[in-house]
C-alpha cells in the first residue's frame, strides 16, 4: 500500500492525505509515571466509563440477561476488549497530531466534504432522545411514586417537563468552568463514585450469594446462544456493552482537550461561563520522530493504555456485572422487560424489603445513571460535530470569528431542541436499541478507517503492532456480523408482516372496568384446543395453530412456522401474576393475551373483552 504521508520541503509543515497540512512542533514531555499522575490524567476514562453504564450496563445488559439468561454475557467480554483496543487506537492518532480521530477520517479519500456529511449524519442518528426520555421518565416516576402511564396526558406532561428540566441542567453543566472537558470530567468522577457505591450496596444487600457466581460464569461462556433471541437486541447489546460507536471515538476529543501529547499544542474548547477564548487551529500539529521524542511518545501511550484498560475496561466489566447481578437477583428469569419496567421490578422488590425508600433508592440510582449518560452523550455528539465543521470548513471558522465556542454552543442549542422535539417518539428502551444498532454500524465504518488512518498517516515508528491491527479487524467483523443479522432480521420481518387490516375488537366488547364471560376451555388442553379461534383472533399471520401446553409455570407459546420476528416475541406466561399474563407476538400487534385458570383473555390496546 502506497504511503499517503509525504514530508514537504518546508520545515514547518507536513502534508497528509486530504485536508490542510499539519504544522510541526515539539512533543510536550509527559509527567513521570506515578499513581498521582495516573489519576490526574485519567479523566477521559472517567467520562467514557460514566457514559457507558447508562446504555449497555443499566438498560440492555439486564434486559438481555433476564429475558435470555446470563450465558450471553460473553458478548460483553469480547466487546469490552475490542472497544478498549479501539479507544487506544483512536487516541494514538490524537497523540501524534492533536486532531480528534474523526477529523483524521476526513483526510481519507474522497475527502472532507464527503466524510463530513457521512459522520454528521451518523452522529445525530447515534444520539437520539432515548437517554433523555429514560432519565426524564425516572425523574417523573420519583415524583409520582409510580411509573408514568403513556396513555395518561398528565403523566406525559410530567415526563416532558422533567425532560426539559434535565436538558436545561445539561446546558448548565456544559457551560460552566474553564473548559467543557474539565467540567464533565469532574461531574463524571462524582457520578462514577455514586453509581458504583450505590450498585455495590444494592447487590450486597439484596442479591443472594449463589447468584453472584452463576452470573460471573456468563462472562466466559463463549459461544453460548439461546434460541429465540432477537438479532436486533443482540446487536444493540454488543454495541452498547462498554460505550458504543461515536462515544468511543469521542475519547480522542476528550484526550485532546485534557492535553495528551500534541493536544497541549492545538488548543481546546473553553466553556461559555468561566472560560477564556482559546485559539484552535484549522489543522493539527505533529512532531518529528527522533531519539528525543520517541521516549516521550511511549510514556504518553503508556498512560493511555493504563487508564483505558484499568478504568474503562475493568470498570465497564464491573458495571455490567453489578447491573446484571441486581436484575437477575430481583427479577424472575424470563420476564419481558420493556421501557422502564426494569426499574419498576427492581424498585418493587427492594421496596418489599425496606419500604417506599427502596423504590426511591433504585429509581434514584437509575435516574442518576441515565442523567450522567445524557450529559456525556450530549457533549460527545456536539463536540465531535463541532470539530468536524471547525477543521474542515473555512466558512464555518469565518462565521465564528475565530471563537470555537460560538459553534459548540450553537450546535448544543440545536441538539437540545432536536432532542426535546423527539420526546414523543417511541419508548426509552426502543429508542436506545435503535441508537445502539446505529453504533454497531459506526464500529464497522470507524474500525476500517482507524486501520487506514493509523497506517497511512502515522510515521512507521508510531504505527500500531500487527496484533493490534488484527484485533481492530476482528472488531470490524464482530460488529459487522451483528449489524448484518439485525438488518436481515428487519428485512425478513417486514416481508413476513401481514398485509390484511388489523384485527379490531367486536362492537359489543364490554368496557375495561369489568368484563365477564364463561370459561371456554380447561388449562390442560393444548393452546390450539384451548381456543380454536386463536389464529383468527390473534394476528399470528395466518398460522394454523400455536405450540405449547397451558400448564402452571413459565412457558412460551409460539406460532408454528412463524417468521423470526414473531418467534422473538413469543407469548411468555408470567407466574408472578394470577392471570399469567403474556404479551402479543408480532411487533405491529395491538393485542395482549393472558391465560387465567379457565379462559383466555384478549386485550386490545384500549379495551378488554373475553373470548
Amino acid at each position: 500500500m502506497s504511503e499517503v504521508l509525504q514530508y514537504a520541503k518546508r520545515e514547518d509543515a507536513i502534508s497528509a492525505g486530504h485536508g490542510q497540512a499539519w504544522q510541526v512542533g515539539e512533543l510536550p514531555s509527559p509527567p513521570a509515571k506515578s499513581l498521582g499522575s495516573y489519576f490526574r490524567l485519567a479523566g477521559p476514562g472517567a467520562i467514557i466509563l460514566s457514559l457507558s453504564i447508562g446504555s449497555g450496563e443499566w438498560l440492555l445488559g439486564p434486559k438481555t440477561a433476564v429475558e435470555h439468561g446470563t450465558s450471553l454475557l460473553w458478548i460483553c467480554t469480547i466487546a469490552v476488549i475490542l472497544q478498549t483496543v479501539f479507544n487506544i487506537e483512536c487516541i494514538r492518532y490524537t497523540l501524534y497530531c492533536g486532531e480528534p480521530i474523526m477529523v483524521g477520517f476526513t483526510r481519507l479519500a474522497p475527502g472532507p466534504r464527503f466524510w463530513r456529511v457521512i459522520w454528521l449524519v451518523l452522529l445525530f442518528l447515534s444520539v437520539g432522545p432515548g437517554w433523555a426520555l429514560a432519565s426524564a421518565t425516572a425523574m417523573a416516576a420519583m415524583i409520582l411514586r409510580r411509573l408514568p402511564q403513556d396513555g395518561n396526558p398528565s403523566d406525559r406532561l410530567m415526563v416532558m417537563a422533567c425532560g426539559f428540566v434535565a436538558m436545561l441542567l445539561v446546558l448548565l453543566l456544559l457551560s460552566i468552568g474553564k473548559s467543557v472537558q474539565r467540567s464533565i470530567e469532574r461531574f463524571s468522577w462524582i457520578g462514577c463514585a455514586f453509581i458504583f457505591s450505590g450498585l455495590l450496596f444494592l447487590v450486597i444487600r439484596f442479591v443472594p450469594w449463589s447468584t453472584w457466581a452463576s452470573t460471573a460464569t456468563g462472562f466466559v461462556e463463549f459461544g453460548q446462544m439461546p434460541t429465540g433471541v432477537s438479532p436486533v437486541l443482540l446487536a444493540a447489546f454488543a454495541a452498547y456493552s462498554a460505550a458504543g460507536g461515536i462515544f468511543n471515538t469521542a475519547t480522542s476529543n476528550w484526550s485532546r482537550d485534557k492535553g495528551y501529547g500534541m493536544g497541549q499544542v492545538v488548543g481546546y474548547i473553553p466553556a461559555l461561563i468561566g472560560g477564556d477564548k482559546v485559539t484552535v487551529g484549522a489543522s493539527g500539529t505533529v512532531f518529528r520522530v527522533n531519539d528525543a521524542s520517541l521516549p516521550r511518545w511511549k510514556t504518553w501511550l503508556w498512560y493511555v493504555r493504563a487508564y483505558q484498560w484499568t478504568l474503562f475496561g475493568l470498570g465497564a466489566m464491573l458495571g455490567m456485572y453489578f447491573c446484571v447481578l441486581l436484575a437477575v437477583g430481583l427479577i424472575p428469569a424470563g420476564t419481558n422487560l420493556a421501557g422502564w419496567s426494569i426499574a419498576a421490578y427492581q424498585g418493587e422488590a427492594v421496596g418489599r424489603e425496606i419500604g417506599p425508600t427502596g423504590w426511591l433508592l433504585v429509581l434514584g440510582t437509575g435516574a442518576w445513571v441515565l442523567f450522567t449518560t445524557q450529559v456525556n452523550c450530549s457533549d460527545a455528539c456536539v463536540r465531535q460535530s463541532t470539530e468536524l465543521l471547525w477543521q474542515t470548513s473555512p466558512v464555518v471558522r469565518s462565521w465564528c470569528r475565530g471563537d470555537i465556542r460560538r459553534l459548540y454552543y450553537g450546535i448544543l442549542a440545536a441538539f437540545v431542541l432536536w432532542t426535546g422535539a423527539l420526546f414523543t417518539v417511541g419508548t426509552p428502551l426502543s429508542l436506545v436499541i435503535l441508537s445502539a444498532n446505529v453504533a454497531g454500524v459506526v464500529f464497522v465504518v470507524a474500525g476500517i478507517q482507524v486501520l487506514l488512518v493509523n497506517h497511512r498517516l502515522l510515521p512507521r515508528a508510531l504505527r500500531p503492532s500487527v496484533l493490534t491491527r488484527c484485533l481492530i479487524a476482528v472488531m470490524v467483523i464482530f460488529y459487522g456480523i451483528f449489524a448484518a443479522a439485525s438488518i436481515w432480521d428487519k428485512i425478513t420481518a417486514s416481508q413476513a408482516r401481514p398485509t390484511t387490516a388489523p384485527v379490531t375488537a367486536p362492537a359489543t366488547a364490554p368496557p375495561t372496568s369489568g368484563p365477564a364471560s364463561a370459561p371456554i376451555a380447561t388449562p390442560a388442553a393444548g393452546a390450539a384446543e384451548l381456543c380454536p379461534g386463536l389464529p383468527d383472533l390473534c394476528p399470528f399471520n395466518g398460522q394454523e395453530s400455536v405450540t405449547g401446553e397451558v400448564t402452571p409455570g413459565r412457558q412460551h407459546l409460539t406460532p408454528k412456522n412463524a417468521p423470526t420476528d414473531m418467534r422473538q416475541r413469543s407469548l411468555t406466561l408470567d407466574p408472578s401474576t394470577n392471570s399469567r399474563r403474556f404479551s402479543s407476538v408480532p411487533e405491529s400487534s395491538a393485542w395482549a393475551v393472558s391465560v387465567s385458570k379457565q379462559h383466555l383473555v384478549f386485550e386490545p390496546m384500549y379495551r378488554t373483552f373475553r373470548s
